[in-house]
């Protein structure tokens, strides 16, 4: 989190209305910010797509206690959640239409999902949305 240079908020229009907040990492290159799971969960939908001509990948998780968290805007991936998502296909510009994972991945709170965000080389950002289910 020392990373980070602004809070989006949840509820702010930036272009329409946006249900989830995130991160901006402006004094960072995009391969240098980590994104680990905030609480254990299964990884139960995922989306890889383009935007510009970045791949962009979105992530959810769903944990046991009814809580379901959301990344967006991930751009590289640890190994075990690359190989997850290798039954995904894409990416193709603009469709971030999920594919349910079958069966879930299991990620302990901690563990390293993602290894670089954002869209280089200068918007560098993750989306982060948690919903009470």
């Amino acid at each position: 989190m020392n990373k980070v240079t602004a809070a989006l908020w949840p509820g702010q229009s930036r272009g329409g209305y946006k249900g989830h907040g995130g991160f901006r990492f402006d004094s960072s290159s995009a391969d240098s910010i980590i994104i680990r799971a905030p609480i254990s969960a299964h990884l139960v939908q995922a989306a890889r797509y383009l935007e510009g001509n970045e791949e962009q990948i979105l992530l959810f998780f769903s944990s046991p206690c009814g809580f379901f968290y959301r990344f967006d805007h991930v751009s590289g991936l640890a190994p075990k959640i690359e190989e997850a998502l290798q039954v995904i296909t894409g990416p193709v510009t603009a469709d971030s239409r999920t594919t349910f994972m079958s069966p879930p991945l299991w990620v302990e709170q901690g563990e390293v999902v993602g290894t670089s965000v954002g869209i280089p080389p200068s918007n560098i950002f993750v989306d982060f949305g948690l919903y009470d289910v």
